[in-house]
């Protein structure tokens, strides 16, 4: 089993946008798996909302790489070197982005990993961006590529229904979530009970001060056993989408129509995401599966 690593992302927005005064940021794919010898170039746009220019000022504030891999942000068709910490819209020197950008207008930036070495690993990246004349406003941005195996996991402010989304080697709850509210992790078998470690196909409420996401590394869960008791159970399913008909399900325990995830409000539901909770309804005790072989 690989090793497992935690890369915690922080974010002052919500699905990716963030919503300043004067602009708005939209990245795309912001986290990647990477192979030695390649590339990836994650892109995006800013947008200037405002009535005036905009002057945009963006800092790499934090950058890790493995050994020779690089790093370059490019904006408005223009690159600037990895040894740059920053590039400044008012500066009239080469090579940065030199025009401030029009009302109403779109500027593309990308943000470059290149793994053109012998070192696999983890790299990654953060960028802060803010209008020179409404400094107060900031928007933090994290990027990753990495050749290990991961899994990505949203969760939102408050209480959430979660999973093991991978195998890794110490499943106690604070490694795989460092940003979660302590001795908030609660499992359910007829009643609510609190727990420090996670297991497969079991799901838990967990609770978090604000939105996020996490990256968890460590081998695919490729199918589950999973014992349900009478009456309603929590349960997660495994490292790929899953939908309910899915399920290997050989003594009908399942009652129709009673998977409901929950994302602030419950919602019934027919498919399993990674890393997500869900509660079902079984007629009598039993075991199911879950893997994406089952097709009933």
């Amino acid at each position: 089993m690989k090793k497992i690593q935690n890369y915690i992302l922080s974010f002052f927005f919500v699905l990716g946008v963030s919503y300043s005064q004067n602009f708005i940021y939209t990245p795309s794919e912001t986290h990647s798996s990477i192979e030695l010898g390649g590339f990836i170039a994650p892109s995006g746009t800013i947008q200037n909302i405002s009535d005036d220019s905009l002057t945009l000022a963006i800092i790499r504030t934090d950058l890790d790489l493995p050994q020779d891999w690089t790093n370059k942000l490019c904006f408005g068709g223009i690159c600037f070197p990895p040894e740059w910490d920053s590039l400044d819209t008012a500066d009239p020197g080469p090579p940065f982005y030199q025009s401030p950008i029009p009302p109403d207008s779109t500027i593309y930036f990308s943000v470059w990993f290149t793994a053109f070495s012998n070192y696999p690993g983890t790299a990654t990246a953060t960028l802060k961006l803010y209008d020179l004349n409404d400094p107060q406003t900031i928007h933090t941005q994290d990027y990753m590529a990495t050749t290990e195996n991961f899994s990505i996991v949203h969760y939102i402010n408050d209480w959430n229904l979660v999973g093991m989304s991978v195998l890794y080697d110490d499943a106690y709850y604070t490694d795989i979530y460092p940003d979660v509210i302590p001795g908030t992790l609660y499992g359910f078998t007829d009643s609510y009970y609190q727990t420090t470690d996670m297991e497969e196909g079991v799901g838990y409420w967990l609770r978090f001060n604000n939105v996020g996401m996490t990256a968890i590394f460590g081998e695919d869960i490729e199918d589950v056993s999973v014992n349900l008791n009478a009456d309603w159970n929590l349960i997660t399913g495994i490292s790929d989408t899953v939908e309910l008909f899915q399920f290997d399900d050989p003594e009908e325990i399942i009652i129709p129509g009673t998977l409901f995830g929950f994302n602030g409000t419950y919602e019934q539901v027919s498919t399993l995401n990674p890393g997500k909770g869900y509660w079902i309804r079984a007629i009598n005790s039993g075991v199911i599966s879950i893997s994406l072989n089952f097709t009933r």
